[in-house]
């Protein structure tokens, strides 16, 4: 059975610097941020830019830098902590439609939180509206990685 779930629909508009191209370079090349105790980026990037219809489909990946796993020590028949770097807490699929400027994006509860990339990008190329957390980490990212004038 497929799994289920809620996706936003949106536009992106881009103004000033910002064009097309910068802004899926910055979606396949994605910077990775700190913000509070988790980090940020976006994997699996597959850039289909010459396919028909043309898309960039990707994860948004909020990681912590360590992580802490429960494991069973066979020798001591014990449960002990290990560390995890980079473990994943929370992974959210994307697809960013160039032709139309939109954007799939799927809500991840309890993970991360009202994601949506339904608003708009503002002002000199680089300004996003935030309306929801993810959406800003998002909009870092990019700007983070050359989407600026």
């Amino acid at each position: 059975m497929g799994k289920r779930g809620r996706y936003y629909l949106g536009r992106v508009i881009k103004l000033g610097t910002l064009d097309q191209g910068r802004l899926m370079d910055a979606i396949v090349n994605a910077a990775t941020l700190t913000i509070g105790k988790f980090r940020w980026t976006i994997i699996n990037v597959t850039d289909r830019r010459t396919a028909d219809p043309a898309f960039v489909f990707g994860h948004l990946a909020k990681f912590s830098a360590e992580g802490h796993v429960t494991v069973v020590d066979t020798h001591a028949r014990a449960l002990v902590d290990a560390l995890a770097p980079n473990l994943l807490v929370a992974s959210a699929p994307f697809v960013y439609l160039p032709e139309f400027s939109g954007i799939a994006y799927l809500h991840v509860w309890n993970g991360i939180p009202y994601v949506c990339l339904a608003t708009s990008l503002i002002g000199a190329g680089t300004c996003f509206v935030t309306v929801y957390r993810a959406q800003q980490v998002v909009n870092e990212i990019i700007i983070q990685k050359g989407a600026e004038p």
